[in-house]
């Protein structure tokens, strides 16, 4: 699969570099991606997040400048919960919990 932008590409080689992916996987996508230098910096929003937001806008839930806030927020809740569900059944919470993720 080619990049499709150069911030793209970078973050691919930083993984690589750290061994969150293989550099064979850096490789196959270097040479899947042409034209190199004419990659964008980074890639365009698409229609759909665009539409997505004006949706939402519309049906009066979040102002669409507020999305990335909201999303981070809904997560941060969503992990909390998972955390008190660790805490309350000494259970790990579907497996995205570890030990030295636990909430104390």
């Amino acid at each position: 699969m080619p990049f499709k932008s150069e911030a793209q590409r970078r973050l691919f080689h930083v993984k690589a570099d750290k061994g969150e992916i293989s550099a064979a996987t850096v490789r196959e996508w270097e040479h899947a991606t042409e034209n190199k230098g004419d990659l964008p910096m980074h890639v365009e929003k698409t229609a759909y997040a665009a539409g997505a937001r004006h949706a939402l806008h519309k049906l009066g839930f979040i102002d669409p400048e507020d999305l990335p806030a909201y999303l981070a927020k809904r997560r941060r809740r969503q992990l909390q919960h998972l955390y008190s569900l660790n805490s309350e059944t000494g259970l790990p919470a579907g497996g995205l919990l570890g030990p030295e993720n636990a909430h104390t």
